[in-house]
């Protein structure tokens, strides 16, 4: 019986799951042996190099989501949209934290490449949602786009290779200064002069979220590979409790209608983007998130010369907390402008950025915090 609700949790939502876009059995079972197949090699490989904290933590954090799962897989009412948000949200997760466990866990280069490969997906499903074809006057990225584009993918094996080299006063400035300066000389020698600048947002967009702040992971490795995990770990605590305490809120206001608690929780960060984000929400889910940093003092390793303190979490925590829900709202509104504006629909393409929105701004900041308190 437990089983069974924690195969249903992981398998999505539950309009997915009744839909029956979930419910081809062999390719669930292909995928959940895959999966714990990750789990375990990475956590053989933790054993094998004597990495207690990261262990203990990672296995705290399966039976987090066994929870999770158990809770969406057999107690969400058919007509729950926070419970539906955290079974998505859970079932996405198993896959994060087993790929990311997978590349801290293994040789730095398997790291780094593996990374890597995030990162180019990432841009790719960008790129898709804003489709490349000249096939309507309305589409942001025409063919002629191509080759900046294609420019834009072949810059990420050069901060893997930055990242390796540890080259981290020229990666810092290689988005900022020089590919900016490279992408519209691209577009110059393609002699145009109609939609550049439209053209140069989305391209240096993509330069920015998944090239430069991604990128950050490769150098969070450098500095110790629990820091990353402490950020995954963090972001992913912060999506579910977000999800949980905007639904709670909801329906305290939904049964408490006049009460003035009832208007201060109603208080929406950007309505037509997402309209479940309030302000207490975040609010709340940043201190919790905080406070969830607590228990990673006592086990992280050495930053620099120093150890991981109890303020230096905190202030970890808190700007996860931060930073998590701004990327979280930041995509929502892409991925609503880029429907509204585009021939093919963003949910044949979703992937990707639905997992990592909110890592996309937690992580640069993570390492920032860690790097200005540290070094």
């Amino acid at each position: 019986m437990i089983l069974k609700k924690v195969l249903q949790g992981w398998m999505g939502s539950r309009p997915e799951r009744e839909t029956g876009r979930s419910m081809n059995w062999k390719t669930n079972a292909l995928k959940l042996m895959a999966l714990f197949a990750i789990i375990a090699f990475s956590l053989s490989r933790m054993i094998v190099d004597h990495q207690v904290g990261m262990m203990l933590f990672y296995s705290a954090v399966l039976v987090i989501l066994v929870f999770a799962s158990m809770m969406t897989g057999g107690t969400a009412k058919p007509n729950s949209p926070a419970m539906d948000e955290m079974a998505r949200r859970s079932s996405i997760w198993w896959w994060m934290i087993a790929v990311f466990a997978l590349a801290i866990s293994t040789d730095r280069i398997a790291s780094f490449v593996l990374l890597g490969i995030l990162c180019f997906l990432a841009l790719r499903e960008f790129n898709l949602i804003l489709p490349l074809e000249m096939t309507a006057p309305d589409r942001s990225l025409t063919f002629r786009n191509r080759i900046p584009v294609y420019f834009s993918y072949a810059v990420i094996p050069l901060v893997v290779l930055l990242a390796y080299i540890e080259w981290y006063a020229f990666f810092i400035i290689l988005v900022p200064v020089y590919l900016f300066i490279l992408a519209p000389i691209l577009l110059v020698l393609q002699d145009r002069t109609d939609g550049v600048l439209q053209t140069l947002g989305i391209i240096v967009l993509g330069f920015t979220f998944f090239i430069y702040n991604l990128g950050h992971s490769l150098f969070l490795i450098n500095i110790s590979p629990m820091l990353l995990f402490f950020c995954l770990v963090l972001t992913e605590a912060r999506d579910i409790i977000s999800v949980a305490l905007n639904g709670a809120f909801n329906r305290y206001i939904e049964h408490n209608p006049q009460r003035k608690r009832s208007f201060i929780l109603n208080l929406r960060i950007a309505q037509h983007v997402n309209p479940d984000a309030t302000y207490a929400g975040a609010a709340l889910t940043s201190v919790i998130t905080a406070i969830l940093a607590l228990p990673f003092v006592p086990v992280m390793p050495e930053i620099g010369y120093y150890h991981l303190t109890v303020p230096s979490a905190m202030a970890c925590g808190l700007v996860i907390g931060i930073a998590g829900q701004l990327g979280e709202l930041v995509f929502a509104m892409i991925r609503k402008d880029a429907a509204s504006g585009m021939a093919r629909s963003t949910s044949e393409v979703a992937g990707i950025l639905d997992k990592i929105d909110s890592l996309i701004f937690t992580i640069p900041v993570t390492f920032h915090v860690i790097y200005l308190w540290y070094f």
